[in-house]
């Protein structure tokens, strides 16, 4: 559909769609009917990222739908700017307001500088900009940057379009890599596996796609992470290395990809600390890091020693038990006091086997103690969030022969 921005229905600021949804009016520039036979003057056109430059045409690839809620609409899928290759044309595009920095006069300029050639210039070298009046070192950063993100996110939705990637899935991976996408993607296509909803095996296929090899060490090394991962989903920080490396062969499924070749693979991401060996456990660095950590604070509340209980414990558990109408076994007695006299108490045991019972009973002696006191609950969170440890200590590991990991 040849068409050009009206105004935008959702969000009211374009800035105000956190992941990237718009709906818009466009004015139509082509012969097209409605369902009556009307020729159709505008649409509704909803999308991610829609273009909203003035003054200049848009060619729209998509199709039509109809709701009953929302009647005929034209949904987006991806765009390019139709401009005149004349001086009226390419005017109109760089004064369009899709280039931050630059108005219907430095268009001129621009233009009457470098012709028809402006566009190119623009895509190529953009640094020649510096010589119009106007345009300063800090203003043409600004142009750049602007024309960079409306031709980049454009290009992502419709470099991925054919791979499966929807444009709310591409509109979040270049948020996420910005001008540089495309450039990461083909480079190191499972860098995709960072992006929330979008898994190994998506990855894997639009790599593949793109020509990588199913033995390829960018492959094999995306492999491994995952294998991580999905442990980590499971509850587990790590794995027993022949385990891991027969988990990944697995994963990977690839004549020629045996446990040879994804140990040699792994020892290299060892040597860049990529993964993290300890005995014989293989670890994703992060997850390394937070089990390092964890250990670290027990260690530093264990040294600290017990805690002084001044009452009588045994007395403060039998008036909580008429309290609550209930009679704790020996075990559950126990465990509450130690939990009242250690700086740190771990408590296990499978369903019914009355934790909650217990913390019922703790809490109730504790606050009574401590009316002031902070009670905080926490859940535990999944290791394999991105950057959860960034601020964290470096792990210290320790040296790796290739002798570990063969």
């Amino acid at each position: 559909m040849l068409c050009s921005f009206k105004r935008l229905i959702y969000p009211k600021n374009p800035d105000m769609s956190s992941n990237g949804f718009m709906i818009g009016i466009y004015n139509v520039h082509e012969k097209m009917l409605d369902a009556y036979g009307k020729l159709i003057a505008e649409a509704k056109v909803v999308g991610y990222l829609l273009p909203l430059g003035n003054n200049i045409r848009f060619k729209m690839n998509g199709h039509w739908a109809k709701t009953d809620k929302h009647g005929t609409q034209f949904e987006m899928e991806s765009y390019q700017e139709a401009i005149r290759t004349d001086k009226a044309g390419i005017v109109a595009y760089l004064s369009s307001g899709m280039i931050k920095g630059i108005g219907p006069k430095i268009a001129e300029r621009i233009y009457d500088e470098f012709g028809d050639q402006t566009l190119d210039i623009l895509d190529q070298i953009p640094d020649k900009l510096r010589c119009i009046p106007g345009i300063s070192s800090r203003k043409l950063e600004k142009i750049c940057d602007s024309y960079l993100a409306s031709r980049g996110a454009r290009d992502i939705v419709t470099m991925l379009a054919p791979h499966g990637i929807t444009p709310n899935k591409a509109a979040k991976i270049y948020r996420e890599f910005g001008v540089n996408t495309i450039t990461i993607l083909r480079e190191n296509p499972y860098k995709l596996c960072e992006i929330d909803g979008i898994g190994f095996l998506t990855a894997d296929k639009i790599a593949i796609n793109m020509g990588l090899s199913q033995t390829s060490p960018i492959r094999i090394d995306a492999g491994l992470l995952q294998t991580l991962k999905e442990t980590e989903t499971q509850g587990n920080l790590c794995m027993e290395k022949s385990q891991f490396l027969k988990e990944c062969v697995k994963l990977l499924d690839t004549e020629g990809v045996d446990a040879k070749l994804t140990s040699e693979r792994a020892f290299a991401m060892l040597r860049k600390n990529e993964l993290v060996l300890y005995n014989d456990l293989v670890y994703r660095p992060p997850a390394a890091r937070a089990e390092t950590i964890v250990a670290d604070n027990v260690n530093i509340l264990m040294s600290y020693g017990s805690i002084k209980y001044d009452r009588d414990m045994d007395i403060e558990i039998n008036i909580e038990e008429r309290k609550l109408g209930l009679k704790l076994v020996a075990e559950q007695r126990e465990a509450i006091k130690s939990c009242l006299s250690s700086r740190i108490c771990i408590i296990t045991g499978g369903p019914g086997t009355g934790k909650t019972l217990i913390q019922r009973v703790l809490l109730s002696i504790y606050t009574k103690l401590n009316p002031k006191a902070k009670v905080v609950f926490a859940a535990r969170l999944p290791v394999v969030q991105r950057d959860v440890w960034n601020n964290a200590r470096a792990f210290r590991h320790q040296r790796f022969t290739k002798r570990s990991v063969s």
